[in-house]
């Protein structure tokens, strides 16, 4: 008899991609936008950012400034999303957690949930956008953190599904399929100066949609259409992700208290 090593179960997969972030720039308005820090992008990626329309600058990070690609536009195919709450506990321990997408019906009932197990629980929303870009072939993430990012973008999502895929999908022949989301490049903007905080004292910059013409038409939804040969590669991509969508949307150290709000209704 000998140990059956072939039998041992296999480590859960990961799945990675070159990591940005919206930048908020309370700080440092001329940063406002998508920003990855050099260090952290591989190096074959950099010349596909250009490609995108990154520029290249100092970005101010607490007390000095880091080299950073640099992007306040940019039309988004978004092939995935996958979000969570960070629940900070009264200790300072940072402990991720899932949440359902509808955060509208779902939050009080976490908030409620959190406060009951650890009083003084902090909890800040945390959502990641799988992409390609408007001029290259490379998907990349991109993550917003806070209420300040993740609401809006949910908004930017919505009013392009409703506004230029909803519209896009009225031409499609009977018994074709609708499109989906990432068949379109979404043109997301940098937004001007919102106050937050207690008193509206930090200004911070949300991400935005594009001003959209008051009239979408068949031609300017053809104007946002990827093509054949990109909605091909996408599919593929879309298919390939389920492991990233994963990583977040079930997580091991889910406690008790959360569980049941996670499983109810699905």
């Amino acid at each position: 008899m000998d140990f059956d090593f072939d039998l041992a179960p296999k480590p859960a997969p990961t799945q990675g991609f070159p990591a940005f972030q919206w930048f908020k720039a309370s700080r440092d308005p001329q940063s406002a936008g998508v920003v990855g820090f050099r260090d952290q992008i591989p190096p074959y990626f950099e010349a596909e950012a250009r490609r995108m329309g990154f520029q290249t600058r100092q970005v101010m990070v607490d007390a000095g400034g880091k080299a950073a690609f640099w992007a306040p536009a940019l039309d988004l195919a978004i092939v995935r999303v996958r979000s969570r709450w960070i629940v900070t506990h009264q200790a300072g321990q940072a402990v991720s957690r899932y949440f359902r997408w509808d955060l509208a019906t779902f939050r009080e009932d976490l908030v409620d949930s959190v406060q009951a197990m650890a009083p003084g629980s902090k909890l800040e929303s945390s959502l990641q956008i799988l992409v390609e870009a408007r001029g290259s072939t490379a998907p990349f993430v991109i993550s917003f953190r806070g209420k300040g990012a993740t609401t809006p973008l949910l908004n930017v999502i919505k009013g392009f599904e409703v506004g230029v895929v909803g519209m896009a999908n009225t031409f499609r022949p009977d018994g074709a399929n609708p499109l989906p989301l990432y068949a379109f490049y979404l043109p997301l903007v940098v937004s001007t100066p919102e106050k937050v905080g207690s008193g509206k004292a930090t200004r911070v910059f949300q991400p935005a949609l594009a001003t959209l013409p008051s009239d979408i038409d068949r031609a300017y939804c053809l104007s946002r259409y990827v093509g054949r040969a990109a909605l091909e590669r996408m599919n593929v991509l879309a298919d390939g992700s389920q492991i990233w969508q994963d990583q977040w949307d079930r997580l091991p150290e889910l406690d008790d208290a959360l569980a049941g709000h996670v499983g109810s209704g699905e």
